[in-house]
């Protein structure tokens, strides 16, 4: 699955991280979507299967001068962790 900007964004901006990759199904059966907030209630014995991935450490990110660089670096650490997962 692909991953929006946003989450390199974030990254990018915080001193240091360590990122949990994790993946999760079953949770749309213990709390179906629907638009009506009247209609919305838990669902208790229903599976949800999570898998976690090994931590990604990312050092510290330098600033940038222009946006172009900015750009750059938030895309290189979006595309890398697409790769890794």
């Amino acid at each position: 699955m692909r991953l929006y900007w946003g989450i390199g964004r974030l990254i990018a901006e915080a001193p240091e991280v360590t990122v949990l990759p994790f993946y999760h199904c079953g949770l749309d059966q213990v709390y179906p979507p629907d638009l009506d907030p009247e209609k919305r209630k838990f669902y208790k014995n229903k599976a949800v299967t999570m898998l976690w991935g090994d931590p990604i450490k990312i050092k510290e990110n330098t600033k940038f001068e222009n946006f172009e660089q900015e750009l750059s670096n938030i895309e290189n650490i979006t595309e890398t962790l697409q790769v890794c997962y």
